[in-house]
């Protein structure tokens, strides 16, 4: 992808983020550093694949949820969490 389809989806992206919210003005938007176009295309092996895996998004879920202090206790890591945890 081009850097001129990405500003395009990126655009569209913040477009649809916006359209139903019913407020004056939104702050903090300028601050949004990265936005990835995922589209329904199959990814992977399987199409129940998750795009949110192929993104590094659930890397930082397996973190947070592993940070908890019942994780803690219980020895979970972030591994516990995936997908593919045989736990």
């Amino acid at each position: 992808m081009n850097s001129e389809d990405y500003s395009h989806y990126e655009n569209m992206a913040l477009q649809e983020f916006y359209k139903d919210i019913a407020v004056d003005t939104i702050t903090g938007h300028e601050e949004i550093k990265n936005v990835i176009y995922v589209d329904q295309t199959s990814i992977g092996k399987t199409p129940r694949s998750c795009p949110a895996t192929f993104i590094g998004t659930f890397d930082h879920v397996r973190k947070i949820f592993a940070g908890s202090t019942e994780s803690k206790y219980l020895g979970f890591t972030p591994s516990y969490f995936s997908f593919n945890s045989k736990k």
